[in-house]
């Protein structure tokens, strides 16, 4: 129920750019059908909160690099947030382990792709993603816990060790134009950033631009019909010289 002091805040709340942009662009209608279909609610217990809702805390937490109890926190404290939640001043918020739950939930099922397709869909439909071409990259990801002895005493059970330490290794394929994401491949740290490279392609790339860390690769790429614009190692005694992708489009 919308109160006289809700509507009074609506009016004050300072309005927050990215989360209006956010709120009027993303398809969230078919988000919630994809959570509908993959994510059940218990039948038992107290009346859960709607998935659509902890969807969007969980983007609040990664758009803002934020903890879950920072997000549950600021989901208190700031009215552009509830605002963006559609939330009034009486509103329960969802707690932070409620929300790590549900993220477990969107990991251990077909929900987190299908949602990162449709989003992908979305974007090609509404001319956001322009394909003239891809950058793959892939980033270390610590473990939240120290590697065990056993494996029954891990928490982050999928998580192994690698040079850069204990946890993920994540390949992101990028769209080079407008840098949105085109999909995401998560493995174990001591798998090498090469391997991951034709898993994460969406399969309508026409380049893909890389770092050294995927020279060996030119041949897999080209054989898919890809041109390959991956930077190549500098040979001793050279360093003054020009890589061969020194005048690639993608800089």
């Amino acid at each position: 129920m919308t109160t006289f002091a809700d509507i009074q805040i609506q009016q004050a709340t300072p309005t927050h750019k990215f989360l209006e942009e956010m709120n009027q662009t993303l398809p969230w209608q078919l988000f919630e059908t994809i959570l509908k279909t993959h994510i059940h609610h218990k039948p038992n217990g107290r009346p859960p909160y709607k998935r659509l809702l902890l969807l969007k805390m969980n983007l609040l937490k990664i758009w803002f690099n934020l903890s879950y109890e920072q997000t549950e926190f600021q989901c208190h404290d700031r009215l552009s947030f509830r605002k963006f939640l559609g939330f009034s001043l009486e509103s329960p918020i969802p707690e932070a382990t409620t929300l790590e739950n549900f993220q477990h939930e969107l990991q251990n099922t077909p929900a987190q792709e299908a949602l990162f397709l449709a989003l992908d869909t979305f974007f090609q439909e509404n001319n956001l993603i322009l394909k003239e071409g891809n950058l793959v990259d892939a980033t270390f990801i610590k473990a939240n816990s120290k590697q065990r002895k056993k494996p029954e005493d891990q928490s982050d059970p999928d998580a192994t060790y690698g040079y850069k330490g204990f946890g993920y290794s994540a390949t992101v394929n990028v769209d080079a134009k407008s840098k949105l994401i085109r999909k995401v491949v998560v493995t174990g740290a001591n798998v090498h950033d090469s391997q991951s490279l034709l898993p994460v392609l969406v399969g309508d790339e026409q380049t893909v631009g890389a770092d050294s860390g995927y020279v060996g690769k030119e041949k897999d790429l080209k054989a898919l019909g890809i041109q390959p614009r991956i930077i190549k190692r500098r040979v001793r005694g050279k360093q003054h010289e020009p890589t061969p992708d020194t005048n690639s489009k993608f800089k």
